[in-house]
């Protein structure tokens, strides 16, 4: 649990074949998870499991999650999705104190000189 939720992973897959069997998630070349029993309705089916901090931390390291199915010809159907910005993502924008102070002395710099002459502010730029 983070921040007091339950986290899961999800795979949702529609195709236009009738799939069977369990959905096999891999993240890199790690070992497949198994979602073995997925609800499967028409052309689609779906699954989840339960994930924890380290999954997730181990998903912004990660440059790849791939989703396995068979359909009923025993065919695997494959997706393989780029986890490159996961991490920013997730995490999302961060500032870095550094750019922030520097912003900071700008802007006092521009104000300064208006200050001292009783001049109002600047107009914001486009």
């Amino acid at each position: 649990m983070l921040a007091g939720k339950n986290l899961s992973l999800s795979a949702r897959l529609m195709t236009r074949r009738i799939l069977e069997g369990p959905i096999n998630i891999q993240i890199d070349q790690i070992n497949p998870i198994l979602i073995p029993n997925p609800e499967c309705r028409g052309l689609g089916c779906r699954g989840k499991f339960e994930i924890d901090g380290e999954f997730i931390e181990r998903m912004k390291r990660s440059r790849t999650i791939t989703i396995e199915a068979t359909d009923a010809a025993n065919q695997k159907l494959t997706l393989s999705f780029s986890l490159a910005d996961f991490a920013q993502v997730y995490d999302g924008p961060g500032t870095e104190q550094k750019v922030f102070e520097e912003s900071q002395e700008k802007l006092k710099e521009l104000l300064r000189p208006r200050a001292e002459k009783d001049q109002p502010p600047p107009q914001c730029e486009d």
